[in-house]
């Protein structure tokens, strides 16, 4: 005896593929309301006890601790919303530190922060009691050019033992930009060098101390606002001065006189136009 039709078979068949498509379609518009795959991160850790160990946290803010048969309390926290506004908060506590290099704890940054600076804080050879704690935050200015703000509040005390301790805050000259360069017979400018490279690196900041110390330690940086038109500005500001059919432009360089477009910019000269 035949219990299903071929006809029931077929309505009951496409009835449950309807119900699946049904589902993935749900799954997806719940995913996409829950605001998932925008880029938001959050991580928090918590460590405390006796032992050895290390850990490491790296990108545009870093830290890493280590500790060898000492007493620990660590607590580490990020943030990093789809802005771009990035936190990160280390707290760290050690008792028993043999003064090895296994006992340490150093928090930085890239080399392009708030245009092109970096920052690194370092303690290393940790012997007795520790404390340190470490706040820095990246984020944007809207009212200001969007520009990139960041600020760094630092507390490090080895008073009850001794340790190795360093501050560096660097600024990257001529970091990722073309340098000109000039013949040094007669001075005009032949072509570009660099703009790949991080630059000359020169001090803003440097401490560096062994003992015991209580430190404390804050650094705001602003990314500059970049003049777009360089010693160029000074040939708009005589243009303005100068009688008509007359202009500024850069000798040694391709003119569009139709829409002005440049080219192979060089020392400037006055030249006559027909207006």
């Amino acid at each position: 005896m035949e219990l299903y039709s071929e006809k029931a078979f077929r309505v009951v068949f496409y009835g449950c593929l309807l119900m699946v498509a049904f589902c993935v379609a749900c799954a997806i518009i719940t995913v996409s309301l829950s605001g998932w795959g925008q880029g938001d991160i959050y991580i928090k850790e918590k460590i405390s006890g006796t032992g050895s160990g290390t850990t490491l946290h790296e990108g545009r803010l870093g830290e890493s601790v280590g500790f060898k048969d000492a007493t620990v309390g660590y607590t580490y926290e990020k943030t990093v919303d789809e802005s771009g506004t990035q936190e990160q908060n280390v707290e760290f506590m050690m008792s028993g530190g043999d003064g090895s290099y296994w006992n340490f704890q150093k928090v930085w940054t890239d080399k392009q922060i708030a245009g092109h600076n970096s920052m690194t804080v370092n303690v290393g050879q940790i012997s007795g009691s520790y404390y340190g704690k470490s706040g820095m935050k990246i984020s944007y200015n809207e009212a200001n050019e969007s520009r990139e703000e960041f600020e760094s509040t630092i507390t490090i005390d080895t008073r009850d033992g001794n340790a190795t301790i360093s501050f560096d805050v660097i600024q990257w000259q001529g970091a990722g930009e073309p340098i000109p360069v000039y013949d040094e017979e007669t001075g005009n400018f032949t072509h570009y060098e660099g703009g790949e490279s991080m630059g000359k690196p020169v001090s803003i900041s440097e401490l560096d101390l062994v003992g015991g110390f209580l430190v404390e330690q804050v650094v705001r940086l602003k990314e500059p606002i970049v003049d777009e038109k360089g010693w160029l500005e000074f040939c708009d500001t005589l243009d303005d001065k100068l009688p008509d059919g007359y202009i500024v432009m850069p000798s040694g360089m391709i003119y569009d006189w139709q829409n002005g477009t440049q080219w192979n910019q060089s020392t400037a000269k006055v030249y006559q136009i027909d207006v």
